[in-house]
């Protein structure tokens, strides 16, 4: 049991014997009651502390890794202790975060799974972070048993998958998710990008990123690369340099993040060197999981050949006449004009 769950208890018993046992002496009671409230108030430590770390976490300025171990420490609320643990490792300070994941997880006693599964999708991170990545995929592969699911799960697991290479374990999960229209975020609409880059649908890929670039605010790297990605694929230097520039530009980049600041900038810099551009954008034809998972592909010395990029653009024109042509469709069976057809309908019938 949570610590400040006694604590409660016993400044409870305190003030009910202070006035069933001591009712006459006034003194008495006043100092049990006393000693009720300091007790009490020593409880909410914890909410205070984590209060604080949220409010630096937030600002990004003073201590707040201390203030979050604090509060995990002064026994916090455990559906507060996971986002603890959480921010914990995202900000780099792992072990700090693993411990208190694992305090709840632990704790024979507690009986709430919602919570409980999210410490463990939480835990895996940790692992991740390791590059454990084994450690991390069996871990949320022990909740999806469950009948438990959220964005974190899906989004976790995947980036494990990937890591390990497990590509027809991710697109099996992706069909799962994808097929839940309440789990519509956009890391996991990125992750459907990243299925038809690796399958090799670059025309889908790129219009899912045009698309979606309308739709959400990204603020992790990912989308931005496999957008170049897909420009690299069809021989494009000059637009996927274009691309990750806008993510240097809009990405505030953390230490739980799959590709790097590093990776971006040492792309940016081959791209634009028309002597280097050519064999890293085959490299990532040849290996687009390397980027995919963070890392430079390896280098590519075998034949230079890209697609044109013409494809896509007929696609997209094929599918605007499509378009026309389903609405002309539409607008001809709901027409009210009569047409020949209906006229000398209505002279045979207008007798009968």
């Amino acid at each position: 049991m949570n610590k400040n769950n006694i604590i409660i208890i016993v400044a409870v018993i305190l003030i009910l014997i202070a006035f069933a046992a001591f009712g006459s002496n006034t003194t008495v009671q006043i100092i049990m009651l006393l000693a009720a409230l300091l007790a009490l108030l020593y409880t909410r430590r914890s909410t205070m502390y984590f209060a604080r770390a949220n409010k630096a976490y937030t600002a990004k300025k003073g201590d707040y890794i201390q203030l979050y171990n604090k509060a995990v420490k002064a026994g916090l609320a455990y559906k507060y202790m996971v986002i603890a643990g959480t921010i914990l490792i995202k900000e780099g300070a792992v072990e700090d975060g693993k411990n208190a994941l694992c305090r709840i997880i632990n704790d024979r006693h507690f009986r709430d799974d919602k919570i409980i599964s999210q410490a463990r999708i939480a835990l895996s991170m940790g692992y991740y972070q390791e590059k454990d990545y084994s450690k991390a995929a069996e871990i949320c592969e022990e909740v999806m048993k469950s009948d438990y699911r959220d964005k974190n799960l899906y989004i976790n697991l995947s980036t494990y998958l990937l890591a390990l290479g497990r590509l027809d374990d991710f697109y099996i999960l992706v069909d799962e998710f994808s097929s839940k229209s309440k789990l519509s975020t956009p890391a996991l609409a990125d992750l459907q990008v990243t299925r038809c880059i690796l399958q090799g649908d670059f025309i889908k890929a790129y219009q899912m990123l045009v698309y979606f670039m309308k739709q959400y605010t990204f603020n992790f790297a990912d989308p931005y690369v496999h957008f170049a990605q897909v420009y690299m694929h069809y021989g494009e230097a000059e637009k996927a340099v274009e691309v990750l520039k806008e993510c240097l530009a809009k990405v505030l980049f953390e230490p739980i993040y799959i590709i790097p600041k590093e990776v971006i900038r040492q792309l940016i810099e081959e791209l634009s060197d028309p002597d280097r551009a050519p064999a890293l954008m085959a490299a990532n034809n040849a290996d687009p999981l390397a980027l995919i998972n963070g890392h430079m592909p390896q280098p590519y010395s075998g034949e230079i050949i890209f697609a044109s990029f013409s494809e896509v653009e007929e696609a997209e024109k094929q599918e605007e006449i499509e378009k026309r042509r389903q609405k002309s469709l539409i607008e001809r069976d709901h027409s009210t004009d009569l047409t020949d057809e209906d006229e000398q309908w209505l002279k045979r019938h207008q007798d009968s």
